[in-house]
């Protein structure tokens, strides 16, 4: 992976990547709270063969400190700007606990409304998966996202053998879930 960075206006962004030219489809993967991108290393040596896959550090976070006036909005403004830097048009967006805030943020492209100030119903418009592991009793998180596939109709898929790191805990059946979602997506034409 090439290691890269992005001026924003807080600080400096640290990211990596494994592009992969003539390659239409990628994945960026959003680490949670006080983790980095190493949070992902096992997705990466499992995606990277297939599709290129960028990891970062959002801004006050690993390499990305230290950082001024952190914001979900700001992430994704950060995000697209990695992304136009690039060359990316289109992409997966995998994020792990907070790192679901700014991919939501990101796709839902509200830029005056955060999602740490409060919690809004949004309805994308394109395919969702939510994993949570069978075992995560971090917080809410578990009843939060059945409620959310309830409310939403979006798939739920339980991770097994896994707590709140259902990507550390459980790679194998992570990467397969994510695999299995994104050939469904690009099979149904939507992206």
């Amino acid at each position: 992976m090439q290691h890269k960075t992005i001026m924003a206006q807080g600080g400096t962004v640290h990211y990596w990547i494994d592009k992969k030219e003539n390659m239409a489809d990628s994945i960026v993967f959003t680490h949670g709270l006080t983790a980095d991108h190493t949070m992902f290393e096992r997705q990466v040596s499992y995606f990277s063969n297939n599709y290129t896959v960028l990891v970062w550090d959002v801004p006050m976070h690993g390499l990305s400190r230290p950082y001024q006036s952190f914001s979900y909005r700001d992430t994704a403004e950060i995000l697209h700007s990695i992304l136009r830097k690039e060359g990316i048009e289109k992409t997966f967006l995998v994020g792990m606990s907070m790192g679901g805030y700014p991919s939501q943020h990101f796709a839902d492209s509200y830029p005056d409304m955060y999602f740490i100030m409060e919690n809004k119903d949004v309805d994308f418009p394109f395919p969702v998966l939510i994993l949570v592991g069978d075992n995560d009793s971090t917080g809410k998180v578990k009843a939060y996202c059945k409620e959310w596939a309830k409310q939403t109709g979006y798939p739920l898929h339980i991770i097994s053998r896994a707590k709140h790191f259902s990507n550390g805990d459980n790679p194998e059946q992570v990467n397969s879930e994510i695999e299995n979602f994104i050939c469904r997506t690009i099979h149904m034409g939507i992206k």
